[in-house]
This record gives C-alpha cells, sequence and structure tokens, in this order.
C-alpha cells in the first residue's frame, strides 16, 4: 500500500495519500516517517485519503494497523486526523480504524465528503483537492 506525503506549514497540515491494499506494514512506516516531519512534531493536523486503497480485508489486519507503533503525540497538542474513503464499506473498516487509534492528542474522524473533511481541519473552502497532483513514482 503505497502513499505520497506532502507537508504543507502554511496550512498546518500533513497530506498523506494512499493507494493498494491495506497492510499494517505500510501503516507503521508512514507513521515512522511523519514522526520526523516538524511540522507533525510541532502539532500540525493530517488529512488521509484512502479513496484509492483495497479495503477488502480482515478485521485482524485493521486490528494490526491500530496496534502498530505510532509518533508519540504531546496530549496538550489536539492534533485532528481525517480520514477521505471512497465508499461504505471503505468508510467502515476506516471508522473502525478510527476509534480503535483515538487517544488523548488525537481526534479522529471519518469521511466521504472532502468539502466536509477540509472544513473539518479547518482547511480553506477555496482549496480545492489538496489531493491532486501528488504523482506516484
Amino acid at each position: 500500500m503505497p502513499y505520497i506525503i506532502k507537508s504543507d506549514d502554511a496550512l498546518g497540515c500533513i497530506f498523506i495519500r494512499w493507494r493498494g491494499t491495506f497492510s499494517s506494514e505500510e501503516g507503521a512506516a508512514q507513521y515512522r516517517e511523519i514522526a520526523g516531519y516538524e511540522s507533525f512534531q510541532k502539532g500540525a493536523h493530517l488529512f488521509h485519503d484512502t479513496r484509492l486503497v483495497d479495503v477488502d480485508v480482515p478485521t485482524s489486519e485493521v486490528q494490526k494497523v491500530a496496534a502498530a507503533a505510532s509518533p508519540k503525540v504531546d496530549p496538550a497538542i489536539v492534533r485532528k486526523v481525517a480520514i477521505l474513503a471512497s465508499s461504505d464499506f471503505g468508510f467502515g473498516m476506516m471508522r473502525m480504524l478510527a476509534l480503535m487509534r483515538e487517544r488523548p492528542g488525537l481526534v479522529l474522524d471519518v469521511f466521504r465528503d472532502l468539502g466536509e473533511a477540509k472544513a473539518w481541519l479547518g482547511l480553506p473552502a477555496d482549496l480545492g483537492d489538496p489531493f491532486e497532483g501528488m504523482a506516484w513514482d
């Protein structure tokens, strides 16, 4: 499940675009990578685009992703994590993941609508699709 990361300091948000099959290994790798971003350490929100992810996996795989090592967060800094899904099934799987991952300092929500996710994160309405232009190598 490859991913692309783009950090936008001006917006205070890190954008993560995913594709392929849902996997705990890639989930953990992504968390290790963003932990090194200065914007993450300062409290940037996270916006995951999972519209190109095959989430037709066993619940046990979702549990593995939820249990995977994630960056330590300062519970005094409230960081929002928005997850954008494209189908009812994907929404349900990502919602299950969000419920398993939430903890002090992290507030997660799952969306089907890009505009609603952007508004929840406090991103400008005229931003368009922030994941456009994030090209795969």
